[in-house]
């Protein structure tokens, strides 16, 4: 357990002895100066004024007293990086340490919610790299939330692994209300599939707090492909059973699996080829090196409206406000053919009530602000703003479905 705020000690002060490290002493004297400010800032609005006021004194006391060079080990005049490194190192694990509103908890003992929730900055975990269609939608519900929630709210690109590096950071986590991931497909709904050891189970190790909307994705092929409807692209295919290609962004993405739904729903045969991400697939696609492949609309719908590859109908039950000429699957008797990529926040099993209801709340209403309803207008994003139980509910639901159309593919990522 952590100790009170007051009882930490400040170690690196002896360790910088000897006339070479006296501009590392007087660092570290600054930074220890500023974090006494910042310290009697902070603790005043959850202690009283009177201990805020006893522990900036013991941090004032530590600048004033000079410490005795032998007690602890001496640092030579070469320090260089490594000192410095370890001085700001401790600084920022002292200010983590004092931010936790609560102690860390004993194995198996239940958090217990801050009577002032949120009391620090909330942590937002992003599964793919910045600047992409995810953090984006991130950044802008981040923003939305801010005002109201009361506290800043830090976005963190985490990226790689069919988003397990993400996954894992989030359930490192204490499950205290602070720490949240914008989750999507491949962990709420195909990664318990292609993984054979995957070490997290989507159904028991998450807190489903809330569903944000789904990027609907469309069957598209190039100009020169020769298909005008989804029933002559059917029929071409099949007359070239193994001869064609298709782009993804990747193995596992929601455009690859929508791919493989489709050929599963007409009986086609077409050959998959991956690319790394959804700018260079589209690129070729454009070009014509590859004939088709499911895009998604948040990266596509400009190179749809700019003509460069024709679109043959649309993964969702209903017509996309962003394409209200392009059809629908089911409208062309394939009514099976229903996918897109779900998004939603969750964070580790075991969040108190009180927090998931906060969050879940606040994103609600950030979804009805006028830049994001904006940003889902050009992106084709739908929102599906409710509860966390039907969030829980309908991901569960996405995830077997697409259990079985992995397993029919032979889809594995291990």
């Amino acid at each position: 357990m952590h100790r009170h705020p007051s009882t930490l000690t400040l170690p690196i002060m002896p360790a910088l002895a000897g006339r070479a490290a006296r501009p590392l002493r007087r660092l570290c004297r600054a930074g220890y100066e500023w974090l006494a400010e910042r310290l009697s800032a902070r603790l005043s609005a959850r202690l009283s004024a009177r201990l805020a006021a006893r522990l900036a004194a013991r941090l004032a006391a530590r600048l004033a007293a000079r410490p005795p060079a032998r007690q602890q080990l001496r640092l030579q005049a070469r320090l260089g990086a490594t000192a410095l490194a370890l001085m700001m190192a401790l600084l920022m694990a002292l200010m983590t340490a004092l931010a936790l509103p609560a102690p860390v908890l004993a194995q198996g003992q239940a958090p217990t919610p801050d009577s002032n929730y949120p009391a620090h900055a909330l942590r937002w975990i992003v599964p793919y790299a910045a600047g992409g269609g995810t953090d984006n939608l991130a950044r802008a519900l981040a923003d939305a939330m801010r005002p109201s929630f009361g506290q800043p709210i830090v976005v963190e690109n985490r990226p790689g692994a069919a988003t397990n590096i993400a996954v894992a950071a989030l359930l490192q986590s204490r499950p205290d209300g602070y720490t949240i991931m914008q989750a999507e497909n491949a962990a709420l709904l195909f990664n318990e599939y292609m993984f054979e050891k995957l070490p997290y189970k989507p159904a028991s190790d998450f807190t489903y707090i809330g569903a944000i909307g789904r990027f609907p994705v469309a069957l598209a092929v190039n100009l020169a492909f020769p298909a005008l409807t989804l029933a002559e692209f059917v029929t071409h295919v099949k007359a070239n059973p193994g001869k064609l290609d298709y782009a993804s962004p990747g193995h596992g993405t929601p455009h690859h699996m929508a791919m493989e739904l489709l050929k599963q729903q007409a009986g086609l045969s077409i050959t998959h080829l991956p690319y790394k991400g959804a700018a260079p697939a589209m690129t070729d696609l454009i070009g014509g090196q590859v004939p088709m492949m499911m895009v998604d609309l948040a990266s596509a719908l400009p190179h749809i409206q700019a003509g460069k590859f024709r679109v043959l109908a649309i993964a969702l039950d209903a017509r996309a406000a962003s394409l209200p000429s392009v059809p629908t699957f089911r409208e062309l008797g394939m009514p099976g053919v229903n996918a897109y990529a779900f998004h939603g926040l969750i964070g580790p099993a075991g969040m108190p009530a009180a927090a998931v209801s906060r969050i879940n709340a606040e994103l609600n209403q950030a979804m009805e602000a006028p830049r994001v309803k904006k940003l889902f207008e050009d992106f084709g994003f739908e929102a599906m703003p409710g509860t966390p139980d039907a969030f829980r509910q309908a991901a569960r639901a996405e995830s077997a479905r697409w259990g079985k159309v992995i397993e029919a593919a032979g889809v594995r990522l291990d």
